[in-house]
């Protein structure tokens, strides 16, 4: 039986009724309070006509709030959908498909039939109201829907896919083995819940007894030694941007553990991290579509989760050892199709495998190497190369803040490589070409080197490859 996370709170909320579950915007709520908050979120669920099998979408910044609508939705066997305004334009003939979207006031999508403005009113109104005797918990089977997703993986076009109850029980359980979260556990929410990731590990921390905290107005670095912080995620150019604004009063803490996903962490970042922030840091590997893969290394290599299946295979789907070929994964957490894209669908889950677009080496049973995207390999001079890793030596070694390698043809249809920096201020660019060719293998051979204002990225923090490179084709045709 899949218990619905209500069931937890309401064991904490009568064991340990006044300890705190959850810290929003400096605001302490009881596990007790907490309890009768998500019973009332129910009977304001239900009030609107949102029963067992609906459809919602969910906007709204303030993260117990919509916490709260999220774990009665489960509770209630609604299937739920956040996203964040960022996204609106592009999700809103999908919005059209849900029964109803809840939103924050000033917020309004224009496409959906049913609406509900989450305003100040409404939602003083539902929690004043009386808990009320319990009502059921909706019957679920481990294939009831129970959260839509969107990714936007390397593309920046999402995608949308269904998780069932039992897929969101793996991401759950995945996150409380890793962080090992309990009582004492302080889990800061670093993005909203439109990212699963950060959804999972909130609901693993208060099933764990510890307690979520998010308060907008203070910044990571202040949330958490107000807070004292143990746990928090955050992707690798966030994590950076702490690093960067520490103040000088800092202190680091024996008990902070950074958990990182959507990108690779260099060694660098890593010193830095366990010289200024923390004690440890864990990097991830994973999909939206089979939650996490391994726990990585600085050196590219991780380790397989337990309950994952990974194999390395060949164009022929035939599995290799210590050899580049690309990973096909199999876990109780995956999915098995997109809801708005067929033909992506059929290319990459195949005969219960998910195929992540990603190359690696299998170096053992529980080892994979990774080498970089299948659709992000350079190809310069018949020679593959991945580009991640080059990047991060040359961001150490260069006055910028961010970079990107591509190829793209030159007018006699050969191969170069770019180089496209962010930089740090207004400068000669030839003053970084002695640099750049000292840290560049030298099979690349020559480059092109440009700078732009901002490197696109997606929420987690992968390069728009694609968006960057139709810019430049674009900037070198005068369009």
């Amino acid at each position: 039986m899949l218990a619905p996370t209500i069931s937890y709170l309401r064991y904490y909320a009568v064991h340990r009724p006044t300890a705190t579950a959850v810290i929003s915007d400096s605001q302490e709520i009881s596990y007790q309070q907490f309890d009768r908050d998500i019973r009332k979120m129910v009977y304001g669920l239900r009030d609107l006509e949102l029963d067992t099998g609906a459809s919602i979408g969910v906007q709204h910044p303030r993260f117990y709030l919509h916490f709260l609508i999220l774990l009665a939705a489960e509770y209630l066997g609604i299937l739920s959908f956040s996203y964040r305004v960022g996204n609106l334009e592009e999700l809103e003939p999908f919005l059209a498909t849900l029964d109803m979207v809840l939103y924050a006031d000033g917020n309004k999508p224009e496409s959906p039939k049913r609406l509900h403005c989450l305003s100040q009113e409404w939602v003083e109104s539902v929690l004043a109201k009386d808990s009320g005797p319990a009502l059921a918990a909706a019957y679920a089977t481990p294939q009831t829907p129970a959260r839509i997703l969107h990714s936007s993986g390397t593309t920046g076009i999402p995608k949308l896919m269904t998780l069932t109850r039992q897929n969101h029980e793996v991401w759950v359980r995945q996150y409380e083995f890793r962080t090992n979260f309990g009582y004492q556990s302080r889990y800061l929410a670093t993005m909203g819940f439109w990212v699963q990731a950060f959804y999972a590990y909130a609901t693993a921390c208060v099933r764990k007894g510890g307690v979520c905290v998010c308060d907008l107005n203070e910044t990571i670095a202040e949330a958490l030694a107000k807070y004292s912080i143990t746990h928090f995620t955050c992707v690798p150019h966030t994590l950076i941007q702490v690093l960067d604004g520490l103040p000088g009063t800092y202190r680091k803490s024996a008990d902070l553990t950074i958990f990182t996903i959507g990108a690779p962490v260099s060694e660098a970042v890593r010193d830095r991290v366990r010289r200024l922030l923390a004690s440890d840091i864990v990097e991830s590997y994973g999909t939206s579509e089979v939650a996490a893969i391994c726990t990585m290394r600085s050196d590219g290599t991780g380790t397989i989760l337990p309950g994952v299946r990974v194999e390395v295979v060949d164009d022929q789907d035939k599995q290799v050892m210590h050899a580049p070929g690309r990973i096909r994964v199999e876990t109780d957490a995956s999915v098995n199709r997109y809801l708005n894209d067929p033909e992506a669908s059929r290319r990459m889950f195949r005969d219960g495998w998910f195929y992540p677009g990603d190359v690696a080496e299998m170096i053992d049973a529980n080892t994979i190497k990774l080498v970089g995207r299948v659709d992000e390999l350079l190809n310069i001079r018949g020679v593959k190369i991945a580009p991640q890793y080059l990047e991060e030596n040359l961001v150490r070694a260069l006055p910028v803040n961010d970079v990107c390698l591509t190829t793209l043809q030159d007018e006699k249809g050969v191969s170069r490589l770019w180089v496209i920096v962010e930089p740090l201020q207004e400068g000669n660019l030839e003053i970084l070409r002695g640099i750049i060719n000292s840290v560049l293998p030298p099979i690349v051979g020559g480059f092109v080197l440009t700078s732009v204002d901002a490197i696109p990225r997606t929420v987690t923090g992968k390069i728009q490859r694609k968006e960057l490179k139709r810019a430049l084709i674009d900037s070198r045709l005068g369009k």
